[in-house]
């Protein structure tokens, strides 16, 4: 290039010496000596250089845009150790990462650390957001961290925490969902069996459902309910078959299908089967799939709304958001005889 387009390059072949010398001496940068810079600026003033505002700061863009950027560090804390989260975990790291955050699981129990423990290891790190999972250690079990040090998320029903925004599953419009499926397929004497311990971390829910819609005109009155408790074995599950005569049951997991086939009675087989919490995408069994990892990436979608507004410590007004479930076709409902329409 001539002169008459004064550039970095004409600078560089007159001093015989790099473009990068000769930019980071017009800059002022470190590394170029002070006689070499000052025959580099003289040079510039004779060709007429002028730096080209619009490019050094398209350059120092393109800059930071290359340096490592920081990523600020969530917190999954793990409430039991027998909770079933795996996929939760994974929704939340899926949303952290498109979010611009880092999750990081942690596991209290492993240390010995009580809530004002892992309040401590927090702060040190200065994670200011915490995902709280399930918990099912009790009926209605309890966490504890110094709130007003977090902004905090709840998943599922089961902690009893006050004050914290909370992700859970729809299990009213599970149970509903899958009652109205069977009642649109012909069935009846629709029963309900589920884990009194569950049914109490779920705050009644499934069983709220299911009276509300047993109670709906056209729908059957007898509320078919079976509890099943710590211990209790077989044999009085299949009593209640023989004593009620169900001819299709909603269960609280898929377990429940061999129990309802192992029955003695002569009509089991033909029961249809409907699960709350079908977990494999190809499971033979109807029923509800529940998307933990969506309850993972809701939670984290929350979350981030409090960190970006410093909303830390308990809220006044707290809310809950319901995951729904969807429904899932398996082979072990039928469309029974005399059925007018089988649509959901």
């Amino acid at each position: 290039m001539s002169p008459s387009h004064p550039s970095l390059g004409v600078i560089a072949r007159r001093l015989n010496v790099s473009l990068m010398t000769v930019s980071r001496a017009l800059r002022g940068k470190k590394g170029v000596g002070d006689e070499l810079r000052e025959r580099i600026i003289k040079v510039a003033e004779e060709i007429g250089y002028r730096c080209d505002p619009t490019v050094s700061h398209v350059m120092a863009s393109l800059r930071r845009s290359m340096r490592p950027s920081y990523r600020e560090t969530i917190a999954f804390v793990r409430t039991h150790f027998m909770s079933a989260d795996r996929l939760m975990i994974e929704g939340a790291k899926e949303r952290a990462d498109r979010l611009g955050y880092k999750l990081e699981v942690f596991h209290p129990w492993e240390q010995g650390l009580t809530g004002r423990g892992m309040s401590r290891v927090l702060g040190s790190r200065g994670i200011r957001g915490v995902l709280l999972g399930p918990n099912s250690s009790g009926a209605h079990p309890r966490y504890w961290l110094e709130w007003d040090k977090f902004a905090v998320v709840l998943l599922g029903s089961s902690l009893i925490n006050r004050g914290l925004h909370r992700v859970q599953f729809d299990h009213y419009g599970a149970t509903f969902l899958a009652l109205r499926k069977l009642k649109h397929a012909g069935y009846k004497r629709l029963g309900l069996v589920i884990n009194r311990g569950f049914h109490e971390r779920a705050w009644h829910r499934q069983v709220s459902a299911y009276q509300a819609y047993v109670g709906l005109p056209g729908a059957e009155r007898d509320r078919l309910m079976f509890f099943v408790d710590p211990g209790e074995g077989l044999s009085r599950f299949h009593q209640w078959i023989a004593e009620e005569r169900p001819d299709a049951v909603i269960c609280d997991e898929e377990g429940r299908y061999d129990w309802v086939r192992q029955s003695p009675d002569v009509n089991a087989r033909e029961i249809g089967v409907v699960s709350l919490n079908v977990y494999a995408p190809d499971s033979p069994i109807s029923g509800i799939r529940l998307h933990e990892d969506a309850v993972g990436r809701e939670a984290v979608n929350v979350l981030a709304t409090q960190l970006s507004g410093g909303e830390l410590g308990l809220q006044a007004l707290p809310h809950t958001l319901f995951v729904p479930g969807t429904w899932h076709d398996g082979s072990s409902i039928r469309r029974v005889r005399g059925l007018a329409s089988a649509s959901g």
